[in-house]
């Protein structure tokens, strides 16, 4: 059996945590999430904060074909000990070193990334994740999902009609989050395809 390697929390600081700062802005599941860094940017829904195996190849696809053989696995509630074993690199030849890590990330908020800060994907507990990266990476994941940007979106967007609460904000911080993913002018038109604007 494959076994992704650990770190500590001392040990990612040291090491990953300047990758891990090009990428993310915060740690907050609906605050700014991406540094300028990552030019497109998108909403998965539903996803779970463990991917799927079919979602797994996908990234991993998007990741290889930008040169990356591995990522970083962060959990992102993260408990206060230097010496607890938070952070892991897993190879992105197959999902096995990934699904073996099941207890610890399909459970809490957790983020993938590239280890040259190319790319990234924020899992959250609302059954939802964020993906930033370069245009051609965001391209690459979505036609790998047999998918869109857009469909995830309006997916994302019917289920917070449905029960804004369970996604904690009311409608201007639904139009703030979607407006840092793909900008003011498409955010608008994504909210009134959805019928979430008066």
């Amino acid at each position: 059996m494959n076994r992704a390697r650990q770190f500590t929390e001392r040990e990612y600081q040291r090491e990953i945590e300047p990758t891990f700062r090009k990428i993310f802005q915060c740690t907050a599941s609906f605050g700014e999430m991406f540094t300028s860094n990552m030019v497109a940017r998108a909403i998965l829904f539903p996803v779970f904060p463990q991917l799927t195996l079919l979602e797994f190849q996908a990234l991993s696809y998007a990741a290889r074909a930008g040169g990356d053989p591995c990522a970083y696995l962060s959990l992102l509630d993260r408990i206060d000990d230097m010496n607890y074993v938070q952070h892991w690199q897993v190879s992105l030849e197959s999902g096995e070193e990934y699904s073996n890590l099941k207890t610890a990330n399909s459970v809490l908020e957790n983020a993938l990334y590239s280890p040259d800060g190319k790319w990234g994907i924020r899992l959250t507990l609302q059954r939802f994740a964020v993906v930033g990266g370069s245009l051609a990476f965001i391209e690459t994941l979505f036609n790998q999902l047999s998918s869109s940007v857009e469909m995830h979106t309006l997916s994302f967007l019917a289920a917070y009609k449905v029960d804004p609460n369970y996604f904690g904000g009311d409608i201007g911080w639904l139009d703030g989050f979607l407006s840092e993913l793909y900008g003011h002018e498409k955010s608008q038109a994504l909210l009134s395809v959805a019928g979430l604007l008066s």
